[in-house]
């Protein structure tokens, strides 16, 4: 494909069912796997390191929204910003922490008294 953007067609997204990557352009791109499952990735250079992110399954998520979520990718990083990194915080805004996951080492009380519990051999 040519090096310009939106080089993808909602009639090539639906159509394509070989293995491989369409690109449209600004490291936007549609994934087909080998059983055909399609999703959207964006992909860009870190420090000389390239990075991916996933923006959702097609067709779950439309040509037209995995575009907008690619250009906020985009601005994020001109703006110097991880993509990841700023989809992961949103969602511990929105989530919160996750229940019942495990105490850290310092969560952990000193002694078994502490922890309120008999040791039984």
């Amino acid at each position: 494909m040519g090096s310009g953007r939106n080089g993808l067609t909602a009639t090539k997204c639906e159509k394509h069912k070989v293995r491989g990557r369409l690109f449209d352009g600004g490291g936007f791109i549609l994934n087909v796997t080998h059983s055909g499952i399609k999703h959207w990735i964006y992909r860009w250079t870190v420090n000389k390191r390239v990075r991916e992110m996933g923006l959702g399954s097609y067709p779950a998520i439309s040509l037209a929204t995995a575009r907008e979520r690619a250009e906020e990718c985009r601005r994020t990083v001109v703006e110097g910003r991880g993509p990841k990194a700023e989809r992961d915080r949103e969602i511990g805004k929105s989530f919160g922490p996750v229940q019942g996951s495990r105490p850290s080492i310092r969560q952990l009380p000193d002694s078994d008294e502490e922890a309120g519990s008999e040791i039984k051999h």
